[in-house]
């Protein structure tokens, strides 16, 4: 049933093109060029990831345990010189993040490594690429390594910058203890065209005017590249139940999806569902709350990302994740409360259906309660795709530890992440929040509060007496997706070993390759 009221206004805009092209290069045509200014592009997520394999060196507990890396059993690889070797490479390939967490008695450099230096080797070369303090990837010291795709908040230290390599890398740090990382890294082909990482010519340096520009500009559509689009604005008034809304005939890319109103009425929106079906497929691709759709707390802050988030200035939502479809899209809006909003869509008209495009899919899954000795699964398909984030709440019985300056906290972020691509083990963390790039969960001046950030973040953390609840997203920039060829399997433990009971629903957002016959 259409809403009740509804006036349309169809406006064509040519928006401005201001950095990237396109995504339509496989594999084997990606450069370093490409490499350092796709991080930002939108419009890439949607292409299929031929030739990638996706990969994980972390200090977790190969035990089963939760000594991830308090004792550095698990951190060092081997001891060279008297410093200690945590990542080695082989082949074409390129580091796509680094993380560390917060010293936990010098918040000012990661764990154990306070005043020390890493050491980068690249092509098999005798003497390191990057030579300098480890605390310089994270600080914005170094023009290599900006903010915010380098930083440091909530008692963590994470890196974006991608690092190429033609023919293997090594990554040491001085001294001989270490603590809890994570490495994080594609491998291609080796008939891959990679240009190997030079700090003076790094290609990211040219664009990073401009990249910062788009991630200090979050939520506004004037930086999505969007080619052709056709900007629809309804004011509609909601009813209690099921709403439907209909896009334009494909080929075409919903580019934007954009909910304006009053703090009643976006409220009470925001309290519905989305269901989205493409090319008249019987089950929807995207059945998910509209809350968690929109990274939205009613309690915390305000998420605000580059994929979803709050409008600038407030007043509405919006959704950027690029949908594809072939043929038609059906968006079904079921809304507990009358209300009333204004939808803008944003759509790219397509000429041609290239055929290296992929749906967008969501799986919401929710525990309440988790059982302990289960994880709680973020995602588990068959088929050809790629990976690309997730939103997540957990909530539980609160501990503490204030002998250590901790404040109340709950148990379940300790679990750690564990990713299967294909039936291998692809992923192996240190912990939940290490996932979310923050460390220390409950620590004062670490994660003890809601922040945001354009690729990840929190939008609740609230440590009660009682219970305790969060809520944290993490998008895989286009750079670091993690492409599958027939299975993908994502899952978080519960707790320090996978022992605790608590509350968990999530969103895991994939792409999944269109099929040519539909």
């Amino acid at each position: 049933m259409k809403p009740k009221r509804c006036f349309t206004k169809v406006i064509a805009l040519s928006l401005l093109c201001l950095i990237f092209s396109s995504f339509r290069l496989k594999a084997q045509e990606v450069n370093a060029e490409q490499s350092s200014t796709e991080i930002t592009n939108i419009s890439a997520y949607p292409f299929i990831k031929n030739g990638t394999e996706y990969g994980l060196v972390s200090s977790y507990d190969r035990s089963g345990g939760n000594e991830d890396g308090f004792s550095g059993t698990y951190s060092v690889l081997r001891k060279e010189n008297g410093n200690s070797v945590i990542a080695e490479i082989a082949g074409a390939g390129m580091i796509t993040r680094i993380w560390f967490p917060y010293d936990a008695d010098f918040p000012d450099a990661p764990m154990f490594l306070r005043n020390k230096r890493i050491f980068i080797y690249l092509d098999g070369h005798s003497i390191p690429t990057i030579n300098m303090p480890i605390i310089n990837l994270f600080n914005n010291s170094n023009i290599n390594f900006p903010f915010p795709l380098c930083g440091m908040a909530l008692g963590g230290c994470w890196c974006n910058t991608p690092i190429p390599f033609k023919d293997g890398i090594k990554i040491v740090v001085e001294g001989e203890k270490v603590g809890f990382f994570h490495i994080q890294y594609n491998k291609y082909p080796r008939s891959i065209k990679l240009e190997t990482f030079k700090p003076d010519s790094n290609p990211l340096i040219n664009q990073c005017e401009k990249i910062m520009d788009i991630l200090w500009n979050l939520g506004d559509v004037d930086y999505l590249n969007i080619k052709d689009p056709v900007v629809v604005k309804s004011t509609c008034i909601l009813k209690s139940g099921s709403n439907y809304l209909s896009l334009l005939n494909g080929p075409a890319i919903l580019r934007a999806f954009i909910v304006r109103g009053s703090p009643d009425n976006l409220g009470k929106f925001l309290d519905g569902r989305l269901r989205i079906t493409w090319d008249n497929e019987k089950i929807p691709a995207i059945d998910v709350p509209l809350d968690m759709f929109f990274i939205q707390e009613k309690e915390g802050s305000h998420g605000k990302s580059l994929l979803a988030g709050i409008l600038p200035g407030g007043g509405g939502v919006y959704n950027f994740f690029p949908m594809p479809y072939r043929y038609n899209a059906h968006i079904e809006l079921i809304i507990p409360q009358k209300c009333e909003v204004e939808i803008t869509t944003i759509t790219e008209k397509l000429k041609n259906f290239n055929p290296d495009l992929c749906y967008l899919h969501t799986q919401y899954n929710r525990n309440y309660p988790t059982t302990p000795g289960e994880m709680h699964e973020w995602l588990n398909v068959h088929g050809e795709g790629h990976y690309v984030g997730v939103y997540m709440r957990a909530e539980g019985k609160s501990l503490s530890d204030n002998s250590k300056g901790t404040i109340y906290w709950t148990g379940c972020l300790e679990g750690d992440e564990i990713f299967e691509v294909d039936g291998k083990m692809a992923e192996h963390g240190t912990g939940t929040e290490d996932y979310f790039n923050a460390g220390w969960n409950g620590m004062w001046g670490r994660l003890d509060h809601a922040q945001t950030f354009p690729f990840h973040g929190y939008t609740l953390f609230n440590a009660g007496k009682i219970t305790s609840s969060t809520a944290a997203y993490r998008w895989h920039l286009p750079t670091e997706v993690i492409p599958f060829k027939k299975d993908f399997k994502a899952a978080i433990e519960v707790g320090p070993t996978d022992n605790y009971a608590g509350n968990y629903e999530s969103i895991a957002y994939y792409y999944l390759k269109m099929s040519a016959d539909k």
